[in-house]
């Protein structure tokens, strides 16, 4: 179950790449559009929103592959 581990680390660490990425743009439109004028850019939630999903993908990914981990090695054990 090494793969399972393997895809919940990768969807957490895509979505925490994405919303990282889409702060570190927001960020840099805010203070680039104060040089031009007063007005600000707001941009869209929705992408916050997508990279909140992956991450939580990734977490139950990462606890299904536990549980089923730990539910096989018990079964060994008994």
């Amino acid at each position: 179950m090494k793969i399972g581990y393997l895809i919940g680390v990768l969807f957490f660490l895509t979505g925490s790449l994405m919303l990282f990425l889409y702060k570190l743009a927001s960020v840099m439109i805010h203070y680039l559009m104060n040089f031009v004028n007063d007005e600000t850019i707001a941009l869209n939630g929705a992408f916050d929103l997508v990279g909140i999903l992956f991450m939580i993908v990734g977490i139950v990914i990462g606890v299904y592959s536990f549980l089923v981990a730990r539910k096989s090695t018990q079964s060994i054990l008994n």
